[in-house]
């Protein structure tokens, strides 16, 4: 397995360390994505060659969570139409953003779009409906 942690970032050079203790001293030039120290990348080349990607993780309670936190995002936008729209508007733009960041980048988009239109339509019925009383 070609598993590394990257262990130390300098300017022109990253160290790359493995499970086993051995360590790699590799340009910069080879990342395609800026490496941060602690992430776990693999990689794949022999000397002067390389090709270096994120290793991909996966969490299993990360599905769950989401799940979780698109329905409360729809309940919070839906509630908005009609119930304190600043405030659940807010909370449904709030978990639109954590869904996204969470990797669902479309479903957490149009959570927070919804969001964001039903706090204003749910303000602007609540000034026809209570400016009219």
């Amino acid at each position: 397995m070609n598993t590394y942690k990257i262990l130390k970032d300098n300017i022109e050079t990253i160290y790359l360390g493995k499970a086993d203790g051995s360590l790699l001293e590799i340009e910069r030039k080879y990342f395609d994505f800026l490496p941060e120290v602690g992430e776990e990348v693999e990689v794949f080349g022999t000397d002067g060659n390389y090709i270096i990607t994120r290793k991909l993780t996966t969490n299993s309670n990360n599905p769950n969570n989401t799940k979780t936190l698109k329905i409360w995002g729809w309940i919070c936008t839906t509630t908005s139409l009609l119930f304190l729209p600043f405030i659940f508007g807010v909370i449904g733009i709030v978990l639109g953003y954590l869904i996204r960041s969470r990797g669902d980048k479309e479903q957490g988009t149009v959570i927070m779009i919804c969001a964001t239109g039903a706090m204003i339509f749910g303000m602007w019925l609540g000034i026809i409906v209570w400016g009219s009383i």
